[in-house]
């Protein structure tokens, strides 16, 4: 294309003038056919053929003007494009949310409140969810019913990337609104708490969690397949954090996924966690192809379902850091910890800023790590995260140990996490 482009700039001195005969003869001919039958009252003009020069010249300037810009014009070009998709991206969320005015929420339920506040949780907008959510609970918090009651603590623990909540007491107000519903029939209310409980019961640790969903699935009737899958599934999870090492049988997953009897929330919900335990058992066994496969067919699913594209966006960042494209991880995870400024998601800025961090340990930038792992464990403990602050004590303390820094209390702290939780930071 360049050597075609270099030929076309060479012989401009032939075919512009080409250019200009022919619009002149075209011209000249439609100014001809214009006269000959009266047409807008033209009238024969001695001087018409010095005139129609200046129309002739026209075409002839804009296609020189063209070549001789060619490259500038073509950048233009793709930056404009590109500038469209960042924001087509960025208002994917915006565009595909349904927004209830005032009046149309407040004639909602309770528990039809916090349903909408969970899309706007799933389509990433953490603080109109977070607002709506906080006025459920305070409104609410003491009620003399028991539902309502219980509802009021569903609606708190569903508050996410917030530094006004500990995950100590996301899971208080989840194990709360559990205890209170249990009694109640098993509907899609019920499972939505019991389920929202077993994934705020990780701030225990991942066998304390695996406890908890043991004790659900002995309770629960085998008729309800589709939550004993993903109750299951979630164990697995679990079980595999513990084990990274161990074998998991994915067509045997597979085999329990009847598909066709799902609705298509359970299916996006199945996808979530079953792309999540396929995606890291990939990632860990080094599977690197298969895994960029699935984590480029997750960031498409969750464009154009409405859903924040920064976690697919990460998961190809930790590949090109194991790949030693560091700059390109480089690239992603700052434009990442740059979008939570706008988004206000303090719990992924914190996963952003360890992952920069674990990227310089790669690139043997230890002052760089150290500076951004210490910025991340601010973060993590605000939130009282255990797998947050894990894997930023354990970029730490390799971090200091590189630079000759003193690192006692952060590995006693970090021993004592990983003994307390079961939890051990990702590898590199």
């Amino acid at each position: 294309m360049q050597e075609n482009s270099r030929w076309l700039l060479a012989t401009m001195v032939f075919w512009l003038p080409g250019i200009f005969f022919t619009s002149y003869l075209g011209i000249y001919e439609a100014y001809q056919f214009a006269e000959a039958n009266d047409i807008a009252g033209i009238k024969s003009n001695e001087n018409i053929l010095i005139f129609l020069i200046f129309p002739a010249m026209v075409p002839t300037m804009i296609t020189g003007y063209t070549i001789l810009n060619r490259k500038k014009n073509t950048i233009d070009l793709i930056n404009k494009l590109n500038k469209f998709n960042e924001n087509a991206d960025g208002q994917s969320n915006k565009l595909s949310t349904f927004f209830l005015t005032d009046g149309e929420y407040e004639r909602l339920s309770i528990i039809q409140k916090i349903g909408y506040c969970r899309d706007l949780n799933r389509s990433g907008n953490y603080r109109l969810a977070n607002k709506y959510l906080d006025n459920i609970y305070n409104a609410n918090i003491n009620s003399q019913s028991t539902i309502t009651l219980a509802f009021a603590h569903f609606a708190k623990s569903l508050i996410k990337k917030s530094p006004d909540l500990t995950s100590e007491e996301l899971f208080f107000h989840a194990e709360k609104s559990f205890q209170l519903y249990k009694s109640e029939e098993k509907d899609d209310t019920y499972f939505k708490i019991m389920y929202n409980y077993v994934l705020e019961s990780i701030h225990l640790g991942y066998q304390q969690s695996i406890d908890i969903i043991d004790n659900i699935v002995l309770e629960l009737d085998q008729k309800y397949q589709y939550w004993h899958l993903k109750l299951e599934l979630q164990k697995i999870w679990l079980m595999w954090r513990m084990y990274p090492e161990d074998v998991i049988d994915f067509e045997r997953i597979q085999s329990k996924m009847v598909l066709q009897n799902y609705t298509k929330d359970q299916l996006e919900e199945l996808e979530g966690i079953y792309g999540r335990i396929k995606k890291e058992w990939l990632f860990h066994n080094e599977k690197y192809l298969e895994f960029e496969q699935l984590a480029l067919h997750r960031l498409y699913l969750f464009k154009w379902s409405g859903k924040p594209i920064s976690p697919p966006k990460s998961d190809l960042a930790r590949l090109y850091r194991a790949q030693g494209k560091y700059e390109e991880a480089l690239e992603i995870f700052n434009q990442l910890l740059f979008e939570t400024r706008r988004s206000k998601d303090e719990n992924f800025r914190g996963i952003c800023l360890v992952n920069i961090a674990k990227t310089h340990v790669k690139m043997e930038n230890f002052e760089k790590a150290e500076e951004y792992a210490q910025k991340g464990i601010k973060i993590f403990d605000e939130l009282n995260y255990a797998r947050g602050q894990i894997e930023c004590l354990t970029v730490i303390v390799n971090a200091s140990q590189q630079l000759g820094l003193e690192f006692v209390s952060d590995k006693s702290r970090l021993d004592e996490l990983i003994e307390r939780t079961g939890i051990e930071a990702d590898p590199l």
